[in-house]
């Protein structure tokens, strides 16, 4: 399923290995992840929470990019209150786990999203935004 892609490991916001995704080669468009399981669930798993929990609790404020690349740069940029829904799909467990971590210290958290300007990230940018 992995085969010749680059494989990025999945962690838990306990820094536990729950699954893997696959960055497209340069003749695949597509990212691929680990099938859903009881351990593995992508509408509730963020990219990069366990990288970026205590800064978003220190800034109040949690941005949510699309992919695994993004926040990696991001982080490798001194954005560390970065993390991702692996796609478009931003849910409510997504947005309900990053709105207990950014209204820390009695203080309203804020989330911003911040998608592909693609059509799927426009329109999962508004549906997010509805959530909120």
């Amino acid at each position: 399923m992995f085969t010749g892609r680059l494989t990025i490991e999945i962690r838990d916001s306990r820094d536990r290995i729950v699954g893997f995704g696959a960055a497209p080669g340069w003749f695949r468009a597509k990212y691929l992840n680990t099938p859903q399981t009881d351990v593995f669930d992508k509408s509730s798993i963020l990219y990069g929470l366990n990288w970026a929990d205590e800064s978003i609790r220190s800034m109040n404020e949690a941005i949510v990019v699309e992919g695994y690349m993004d926040v990696i740069s991001a982080h490798e940029h001194g954005f560390t209150n970065v993390v991702a829904s692996m796609g478009t799909a931003v849910t409510q467990n997504h947005l309900g786990t990053l709105a207990r971590y950014a209204s820390s210290g009695g203080k309203v958290g804020t989330i911003i999203l911040c998608l592909d300007s693609d059509s799927a990230g426009e329109t999962e940018t508004l549906c997010g935004r509805l959530n909120l």
